[in-house]
């Protein structure tokens, strides 16, 4: 009888030795956060192939992603953002700047890592394709918290995230992300 109650007392024990967030890893990443990410593309009308292999001409796409992003606590986010990009090659207007929304997904794991998945959509502001809307497919990046800061990197491009602009339709891209994050005062 004495070995029963013991395991009952060190099991009940273990119990309010856990985190009360232990059951929902997400509630680790929740507020505002301010964050910069750079990316860069290889973009195509034509597609990809499963290896990564462009399907028809490429253009060189480097972007610079400044982004609100809030963290519900619950697994789902919200954010909103501009970016300004450069094409290359690029004709006559080598530039353009976008504003968008996203809304998504994340989860965070036991080692803080958290992968975040995003549906966005928005305007663009100037460049050869302004005036037109565009809506973005689901991407996936992943980051690290490192307390009050965010590390975001993502290195896999497979598979492309398309791009379909308003007038102009579908573009396919393979890009590389990294950035960082910082949690805004309340």
């Amino acid at each position: 009888m004495h070995r029963v109650l013991f395991i009952f007392a060190v099991q009940g024990m273990l119990l309010l030795a856990l985190p009360a967030d232990a059951g929902d890893l997400n509630k680790r990443l929740k507020g505002d956060y301010a964050v910069a990410t750079t990316s860069f593309c290889a973009q195509t009308q034509a597609g990809f192939g499963p290896e990564g292999q462009a399907l028809g001409p490429v253009t060189l796409l480097s972007r610079v992603i400044e982004t609100t992003r809030t963290y519900n606590g619950d697994g789902t986010l919200t954010l909103v953002g501009r970016t300004f990009q450069v094409n290359t090659p690029s004709g006559t207007f080598p530039t353009s700047e976008s504003e968008f929304t996203c809304s998504g997904t994340y989860q965070v794991n036991e080692d803080d890592s958290f992968a975040e998945t995003n549906t966005c959509s928005g305007n663009v502001l100037t460049g050869a394709a302004a005036s037109q809307t565009f809506t973005q497919s689901p991407v996936t990046i992943n980051g690290q918290i490192r307390g009050k800061t965010l590390l975001f990197k993502e290195t896999r491009a497979l598979p492309a995230t398309v791009v379909t602009l308003s007038v102009a339709g579908d573009f396919f891209r393979l890009c590389a992300t990294t950035g960082t994050g910082v949690k805004l005062p309340k």
